[in-house]
């Protein structure tokens, strides 16, 4: 159970970290976006993201990266 909340805590984290980039990416701001997507563990985004995830990959010009997710 304490496995379960863990998860859904982390998919909450990473869901509003993919807000944040959301806006980043609409401001104009891709770099700093990308900056921050380099950052993040891949392996830690859960199934449910991956594709929004890809998404912003794609959007600041890592489409290699976003293929591989």
């Amino acid at each position: 159970m304490d496995r379960f909340n863990f998860q859904r805590s982390a998919d909450r984290d990473l869901s509003q970290l993919a807000d944040e980039l959301e806006t980043m990416v609409r401001q104009g701001k891709g770099a700093l976006a990308r900056r921050a997507l380099s950052q993040i563990d891949r392996s830690r985004i859960s199934r449910p993201l991956r594709a929004r995830f890809a998404n912003l990959f794609r959007r600041t010009g890592q489409p290699e990266i976003s293929l591989g997710l």
